[in-house]
């Protein structure tokens, strides 16, 4: 334990914390200022973002020590800033404004008729299409999901027109979701885009000595826009990163697949702030990236496995069967296609994977059993 000073949104503040204690959970845990998220955890999305010294930081990756003798401002510090009022009044209204149209939106499916849709299945249409539109909203890439369901709806003997009424409808809610912020992309961006950072994904896994991780100080993908302003820093860089991606593949064909599935440690990586706040020895860090792709390649053997099983049990009077490996497929070729080796983006696919590993070590078991019993 060590103690530290620090002034926090103005209040003095003496704490004994551990080595490893991250400021943002000695803000939210010890100082009880919830308002600094935790989210991604590895510095990337911006939640946990504070003020140290008037200067913004990563307060996931930061260490409380490091922070001794410093002046913090957490979102709580700003109630008073003409800035942050005006930033407040512009949320009011752009999530007033989300929320009329999507009440309105559920409202209006689940009172008036729709031709071979019944009350119960349109409930839980309305349901999904507002949850891909936040999902869309985090992870884009996992859009295409819907196309699985799509397929299940139809072996499920749902027939076309209801499986297209059905799978048209959560399309158009996920839309009507993200619009607003796609229009304000348009303003502000001057780009009728979801997101910037496509071309940064994609880069960062296809360029020469590209490693699937994270890798912010290549200088293939983000170097040269130093002199940029925002919007065209974005824009010209996801442009420009997109099309060095392309031309990668077009060179290195396959490359890509390999660093997107060779192993899955990035996680533990992150941890360790890919290297700038290092807290395992060589060896320890070895042992763990090991285990964790290890655990991950065994994983994948069961996923394969269990895939012949069912194929082997198929029951077209069950679709639910058919919608795990629909699903992972959706969710795991497709960051193939748009983004790169993290961990972060196998997350949709992991917990279908646990699932179809269950399936093949139960399946496993019983036919050990089997033996077991004619011996």
């Amino acid at each position: 334990m060590k103690p530290i000073r620090l002034t926090v949104n103005g209040r003095q503040v003496v704490e004994t914390v551990e080595a490893r204690t991250h400021l943002a959970d000695f803000l939210r845990e010890k100082m009880n200022l919830t308002g600094t998220h935790l989210r991604c955890e590895q510095g990337v999305c911006g939640a946990c973002t504070i003020l140290i010294d008037g200067q913004p930081a990563r307060s996931c990756i930061t260490y409380a020590v490091m922070c001794d003798g410093a002046v913090i401002t957490t979102i709580e510090g700003l109630d008073d800033d003409p800035v942050m009022a005006a930033l407040r009044g512009a949320f009011a209204e752009e999530h007033g404004f989300v929320g009329v149209m999507l009440v309105g939106a559920a409202l209006g499916m689940l009172h008036v008729p729709v031709p071979f849709v019944e009350p119960g299945i349109l409930a839980s249409v309305v349901t999904l299409g507002l949850l891909l539109g936040v999902l869309v909203l985090i992870r884009p890439v996992a859009a295409p999901i819907v196309l699985a369901l799509f397929v299940v709806w139809l072996l499920g003997g749902f027939g076309w027109r209801r499986a297209l009424l059905c799978s048209g409808a959560i399309i158009g809610l996920a839309v009507l979701l993200v619009s607003p912020w796609i229009v304000r992309n348009i303003r502000v961006m001057h780009e009728a885009t979801l997101s910037t950072n496509t071309g940064d994904n994609l880069c960062m896994s296809r360029h020469v000595g590209a490693t699937g991780t994270f890798d912010f100080d290549n200088n293939a993908c983000f170097q040269g826009y130093e002199n940029l302003v925002r919007p065209e820093f974005e824009t010209k860089r996801d442009e420009d990163n997109r099309q060095r991606a392309v031309d990668f593949v077009r060179d290195h064909p396959g490359e890509e697949l390999y660093q997107t599935f060779k192993a899955d440690w990035d996680g533990s990586w992150a941890s360790e702030s890919y290297g700038d706040a290092k807290y395992l020895s060589d060896s320890t860090r070895d042992t763990v990236h090991r285990i964790g792709s290890d655990y991950y390649l065994v994983t994948l053997a069961l996923t394969a496995a269990a895939l012949v099983v069912l194929v082997r049990r198929h029951d077209r009077r069950d679709p639910r069967w058919t919608f795990i490996p629909l699903a992972i497929l959706t969710v795991v070729v497709l960051p193939v296609v748009t983004t790169f080796g993290d961990i972060r983006f196998k997350v949709p696919a992991l917990p279908l994977f646990a699932l179809l590993a269950a399936v093949a070590i139960v399946a496993l078991a019983a036919r050990v059993d089997r033996r077991s019993q004619r011996s």
